[in-house]
């Protein structure tokens, strides 16, 4: 039986880190639960004092299972360790991401506690003083609606959606991306994942092939349906699965192959969200050069007849450098330098032959170096390539 209880002390709205705190609590009533065969798991929120115009809260996650032997209390903090071999034999998993949980806590200013006895349960706290709010943010983003007047949620500009049923694989999605300086929210299935995309808007949403309730394959449609439907920016989408054939066919931006390293999943994002990876002045230089470089309908216009030839050229070069753009970065990935290198040259000549010079100079410089291209410059690379591309769909609505 699962509980909630807030104090009647604690403040009607106080200012958090949502997304931290709902991973924290995401994995804290999860291990619960998974530990819990029989009995109760009880979520409280508890006021400990009032600091000036800031409450000092402790949310607790409290367990009647297995409970935690007192010479491996400490150990589960390490990463993906488990209380004893026999755990992992009856639960599955590889680790009860209480590590994690504590750096997040701490992160927010926080400490997080553990206190269990083995065979009547685990207390786990987290201790914060958070800032009272009110209701309405003066500061947050306006909402606008689509074409069928449904309200439409801004994107969040660097938060990641993971669709992930496997414990495991949650933790280590979650310790390589906050690596990256990511704002990471997993969820375990694709119904999940659907409600969290339609509220959060993500920048970079991964799916798992299959999971309970919706798999990936129907997260995906149900995802480009509603951009279509709501007249949405396209989020990139990479799919996961140990087998990709599965997804081959689907609108996703990039597959990734399980099992999953650090070095496949940031070379995965930077494919379809190199933004991601680089501060914003990086994408903010690169929409600039864009601007300047794509030249306007009417300027096509004039070079090539018509605006209907315009448009066409446009469109068509949109698409060639997006098929241009992933097969240079698996060359890239491959280590395929001649190949990467050739395709540079005639992705300098193709975008040259339309007076986009800047991006024409650029690429033909890379493809004369003698020496390697390295990751950072890979990654700002395709960031002004996915400019130039975004540029040009404004000419091709």
């Amino acid at each position: 039986m699962f509980h909630q209880r807030v104090d009647s002390e604690v403040a009607d709205w106080l200012e958090v880190d949502g997304t931290r705190l709902r991973q924290i609590l995401f994995n804290l009533v999860g291990n619960a639960i998974k530990f819990t065969a029989q009995g109760e798991v009880t979520l409280r929120v508890q006021w400990v004092g009032d600091i000036g115009a800031s409450q000092r809260v402790r949310v607790e996650v409290a367990d009647s299972g297995v409970g935690i032997a007192p010479e491996r209390q400490a150990s589960v903090f390490e990463p993906f360790a488990q209380a004893t071999s026999s755990t992992t034999r009856l639960y599955g998993g590889t680790g009860l991401g209480l590590g994690i949980c504590r750096q997040l806590a701490q992160r927010m200013g926080g400490s997080l506690r553990l206190h269990s006895v083995p065979g009547k349960g685990t207390v786990v706290a987290v201790e914060l003083e958070l800032p009272r709010s009110s209701p309405v943010r003066s500061d947050a983003p306006a909402l606008r609606t689509g074409p069928t007047g449904a309200v439409v949620q801004p994107a969040a500009p660097h938060c990641v959606l993971v669709a992930e049923d496997d414990p495991t694989q949650q933790v280590l999605m979650q310790w390589w991306l906050r690596g990256m300086e990511l704002d990471v929210e997993v969820v375990a299935d694709g119904v999940a994942a659907l409600e969290r995309w339609q509220v959060t808007r993500p920048a970079l949403l991964f799916t798992d092939e299959r999971m309970p309730g919706l798999d990936g394959q129907g997260l995906v449609r149900q995802v480009r349906l509603r951009e279509a439907q709501l007249g949405l920016s396209r989020t990139p989408i990479i799919g996961m699965s140990a087998d990709t054939d599965g997804l081959r066919d689907l609108p996703v931006d990039y597959l990734l192959a399980k099992p999953i390293s650090r070095a496949t999943l940031q070379a995965a994002i930077a494919m379809v969200a190199p933004a991601l990876l680089v501060a914003p002045g990086v994408v903010d230089a690169a929409a600039a050069r864009a601007r300047a470089d794509v030249p306007t309908l009417s300027v096509l216009a004039s070079r090539f007849g018509s605006e209907e030839v315009a448009r066409a050229l446009a469109q068509t070069l949109r698409s060639s450098l997006e098929d241009d753009l992933l097969a240079l970065q698996r060359e890239w990935q491959q280590e395929s330098m001649q190949a990467a290198a050739q395709r540079l040259h005639r992705m300098s000549g193709g975008v040259g032959s339309v007076g986009m010079t800047m991006l024409s100079a650029e690429l033909r410089e890379l493809s004369e170096r003698d020496a390697p291209i390295e990751e950072a410059q890979r990654v700002v690379v395709a960031i002004h390539l996915r400019a130039c591309i975004a540029q040009l769909q404004r000419l091709t609505p």
